[in-house]
């Protein structure tokens, strides 16, 4: 799990404690009570809450990455359509698309296919994305790869890992 996640998995049980402990302040004669009380809008936001779905399914992604000479003079390498993804959200509030990984042999990495090109530093980063309905969308994303300089030539493992995450309105 990265940092960003358990923040917001932190966040979410702090809000959950939160709008059940007030439930205890509520006079109980309001329970079924047909008029907006403070206990009938924490349950629906709770179950607002509950219901927030936001999922990443990896189609496809380009397995490796094969260095070559020509691509450590140049100082980086393309790789079109490199991530076919499916992702699923039903929180109006959107979504992040998070990168991690990069590792020793990469600068950054530039995203490409979401609107606007992307920085992505060796510490990782995000870019959110908004509503866009309850149907699954499609994303086809490519990538140029800044260097290293001590990057040699060779066959590399795939260097980041992509999640999704809600975005959760504070």
């Amino acid at each position: 799990m990265n940092n960003l996640e358990g923040k917001l998995k932190l966040q979410n049980r702090l809000l959950k404690s939160v709008l059940v402990s007030l439930l205890f302040f509520v006079p109980i004669s309001h329970i079924n009570s047909a008029e907006p009380t403070l206990e009938n809008t924490l349950k629906t936001a709770m179950a607002e809450e509950i219901k927030v779905h936001t999922a990443l399914k990896i189609v496809f992604q380009t397995p490796e990455l094969i260095i070559t000479p020509a691509d450590i003079i140049r100082g980086y390498i393309d790789i079109p359509d490199a991530v076919h993804a499916e992702i699923q959200n039903n929180n109006l509030a959107g979504y992040l698309i998070v990168f991690e990984g990069l590792g020793e042999y990469f600068k950054e990495a530039v995203v490409k296919g979401l609107g606007k090109d992307t920085i992505i530093s060796s510490n990782g980063g995000w870019i959110a994305q908004p509503y866009n309905g309850k149907d699954p969308v499609m994303i086809e994303l490519s990538f140029r790869f800044i260097l290293s300089e001590n990057i040699t030539p060779g066959t590399y493992a795939w260097p980041l890992s992509i999640s999704v995450s809600p975005i959760i309105p504070v």
